[in-house]
């Protein structure tokens, strides 16, 4: 009887240690309130730009301690709030004043024509990714993430591979495919002689973090495209290397699945301002890094994508 009951309490040790890891994967690192604030409305700027601080620990989980303490204790150089009684409102902490984000929310016609408007005249790469960095207008994801993880490598690579979105270490970094990822990569292009810094390229078809990785929509990816095509325009690689289904299905429109798609060449064509910035590409389709790492028998299959890349570019 005593064995199992460690068991279950063991059992709901992982349990709560899990659902705390999936909280911090999707952003959530610090308790803000009970009630959930929505960050999308207008805010009322007639009222105090203090957000107060609303303990959630009940009555009978705090510490006797402080129940028994004089009125007020001090923590390092913070005042700690005695047990209130029962029925009395809490106290109110301010936590000090909120970023305001004055950036109006468009709808989603109106952000993809911002986001055309933006790439016009641009004619550097390294400019491109600095108004990519300031755009505000894709506010289901920019308005969540750290920082836009936009481009990374050579400025005209011969290969540009394009993943999904970027992970939360890209997104802390502000650098695409950033760790181990990055690691894998370098070792898959020199095994067929590509230097990874000054002759591929690296980027998303969206440039900022999805909340918990969560699935991108339809609208986030057909906001960011005139700055993907637009990084294709500048860069002008030789072929794209895309990775997984969901780039696949962004850019090409095809739905068969990564298996499938795999391993052949298929036309990209590209839209720009002028005739110049638009075009056609070579892609070829592959697993994605992160997928190669934790599935290491599909290894096989992409050493044959990356020998359909060389012999590709050996042809000219």
């Amino acid at each position: 009887m005593i064995k199992k009951t460690m068991n279950n309490k063991k059992n709901g040790q992982k349990h709560l240690i899990a659902d705390l890891k999936w909280l911090l994967d999707a952003g959530a690192d610090a308790i803000v309130t009970n009630k959930p604030n929505n960050l999308f409305e207008p805010r009322d700027t007639t009222q105090s730009k203090e957000l107060p601080y609303d303990p959630i620990i009940s009555t009978s989980m705090q510490s006797k301690s402080l129940q028994t303490s004089k009125s007020w204790q001090t923590f390092g150089n913070n005042q700690v709030h005695p047990t209130p009684k029962s029925g009395s409102p809490r106290p109110i902490v301010p936590l000090g004043k909120i970023k305001e984000n004055t950036t109006p929310i468009l709808g989603a016609k109106a952000s993809l024509d911002r986001a055309r408007q933006h790439v016009k005249n641009i004619q550097s790469l390294r400019d491109l990714i600095d108004v990519i960095k300031k755009f505000k207008h894709c506010p289901s994801l920019s308005r969540t993430a750290s920082n836009a993880a936009v481009y990374k490598g050579a400025d005209l690579p011969e290969i540009l591979a394009i993943g999904s979105h970027p992970t939360r270490q890209d997104d802390k970094t502000g650098t695409p495919f950033f760790g181990e990822r990055f690691l894998l990569l370098a070792r898959m292009f020199n095994a067929i002689g590509y230097d990874i810094h000054t002759k591929v390229g690296l980027t998303n078809t969206v440039f900022w973090y999805p909340p918990g990785a969560r699935a991108l929509t339809e609208m986030e990816t057909a906001i960011c495209k005139p700055f993907l095509d637009k990084i294709i325009a500048l860069a002008h690689p030789k072929i794209l290397l895309l990775f997984g289904g969901n780039v696949c299905s962004a850019l090409l429109g095809k739905t068969f699945g990564i298996h499938k798609l795999r391993g052949q060449l298929h036309p990209y064509q590209y839209q720009g301002e002028t005739s110049e910035e638009t075009g056609e590409k070579t892609c070829i389709a592959c697993y994605d890094p992160m997928y190669i790492l934790e599935t290491p028998k599909c290894k096989k299959y992409v050493w044959q994508d990356l020998k359909s890349i060389r012999q590709y570019l050996q042809r000219g």
